[in-house]
């Protein structure tokens, strides 16, 4: 097998075409507002729709926005501890102030993680009730079966021969 074989293109279903790629990218800058992307682009709404609209333009829509997401946004916890921080810092630099300030801050902000904590524990408990009923769900059919008592010749099938059967019984 000769070197050359071995490097084979790789090819992707997802290929863009530029002007696909430039509408996406002001579709982006527009905050995903079609008609404000058609306005800077000096085209139809539904121009930018349809290619929007495609699916590898929207794979690439998809991917710039998740990665802009999770890269750029920040718990509120995490502004939390740097409001902290920097009312430290701040005391620190003046001499001025007391800890019952940061006290307050850490108050609120304890008392809201402990929020945070019990809505997920009921989350989980819902997803705990809904997964056993599920399993439940899938573990529980009913199957019914009937027995035809009196099949025998010359009597009637059915409730009828009960009937009969028990009457002779007597």
């Amino acid at each position: 097998m000769s070197d050359d074989k071995l490097l084979v293109p790789i090819l992707t279903p997802n290929v863009i075409a530029p002007e696909y790629v430039e509408v996406a990218d002001c579709y982006i800058s527009c905050r995903l507002d079609v008609r404000e992307a058609a306005a800077l682009l000096n085209v139809t709404p539904e121009y930018v729709s349809g290619i929007v609209n495609m699916p590898s333009v929207n794979n690439y829509i998809n991917t710039i926005e998740n990665s802009r997401g999770l890269r750029n946004s920040r718990t509120f916890f995490e502004e939390m501890e740097d409001i902290i921080a920097q009312k430290k810092r701040d005391m620190l630099d003046s001499e001025l102030g007391s800890s019952a300030d940061i006290l307050e801050l850490m108050q609120a902000m304890h008392k809201m993680k402990m929020e945070e904590e019990k809505l997920a524990l009921k989350r989980l408990e819902l997803e705990v009730k809904r997964e056993s009923a599920r399993i439940a769900g899938s573990r529980g059919k009913v199957s019914n079966t009937q027995v035809n008592i009196g099949t025998g010749e010359g009597i009637a099938k059915g409730l009828p021969s009960v009937l009969q059967a028990i009457m002779e019984a007597k």
